[in-house]
């Protein structure tokens, strides 16, 4: 938390039951400060970070401002969206996450809920039982070995959250992603998942969704040796909003997945 606090000019509270202390000091140092621009003398667009140093002539002032900045193009974040959320190998075999994604997928950052969820997590691999290769449309690391435990993760979305638009013939229409990132206790990035869904149907058929909540599936593997973090995210493109829950692996490794119920017949 004091990282994140300092790397972006703020301040961590924490420890503490002084709530209504720390608020009022929040926004009284948030309601002082300067606006300081500057040209930089490297004009080079190309995604590096950039470090920022603010010096004063004055001694034994503390200052709080953003440390640095990527240095993106105006609008390369998002034209360059399909690149940066599938997790793609690389070409030496890593794993390329772009820095927008870092943001909200790192792991350990706080969960986004700009789009309300409930993720359902079961290991579909028990005891002694493991796999091989990963699941389907997994792109793990080209230095992740097996053997493997398989994960189902189910999604129920808030269909409020995302984004619906006019369609063609009259229809509504609505897509997102589903996104998933693995990472080892160092936060190493060792597998991912990407999933584009789409949906488009009448206003009435939309209605019916937008009623009963939006239900997905997906199957996500992380190596069987070790303790592992899912960072289970939905993203809506159109207005750049996330759904951010983390699990780890050692709270669902005994968790075994219910019975199937019989079907019933409709009266």
């Amino acid at each position: 938390m004091r990282a994140i606090a300092e790397g972006t000019g703020g301040h961590a509270f924490y420890n503490t039951n002084g709530l209504t202390q720390a608020v009022a000091m929040a926004i009284d140092e948030g309601s002082n400060f300067y606006t300081l621009t500057y040209i930089p003398s490297n004009s080079e667009q190309d995604g590096k970070l950039r470090k920022i140093k603010v010096q004063v002539a004055r001694r034994g002032l503390n200052l709080a401002y953003r440390q640095g900045y990527y240095a993106d193009r105006p609008n390369g974040i998002k034209s360059a969206y399909a690149g940066r959320t599938t997790a793609a190998a690389t070409p030496s075999g890593g794993i390329a996450v772009q820095v927008s994604d870092r943001m909200s997928m790192m792991r350990g950052a706080p969960t986004s809920a700009e789009i309300l969820m409930k993720v359902g997590v079961v290991s579909m691999t028990t005891g002694a039982h493991t796999e091989d290769t990963v699941a389907p449309n997994n792109k793990p690391d080209v230095k992740t070995q097996g053997p493997y435990r398989r994960y189902s993760v189910n999604y129920a979305i808030d269909p409020t959250g995302v984004t619906f638009v006019q369609a063609a013939a009259g229809k509504i229409h609505t897509d997102f992603d589903l996104i998933i990132f693995v990472f080892d206790r160092d936060s190493v990035l060792v597998n991912s998942l990407h999933n584009r869904i789409q949906m488009t149907g009448t206003l009435a058929e939309i209605k019916q969704i937008v009623s009963r909540g939006i239900y997905e599936h997906e199957e996500i593997s992380a190596p069987a040796k070790g303790e592992y973090f899912l960072r289970i995210a939905v993203y809506d493109k159109r207005r750049d909003r996330y759904g951010v829950v983390e699990v780890a692996t050692s709270q669902v490794r005994n968790v075994v997945a219910p019975p199937a119920l019989p079907l019933v017949p409709d009266p």
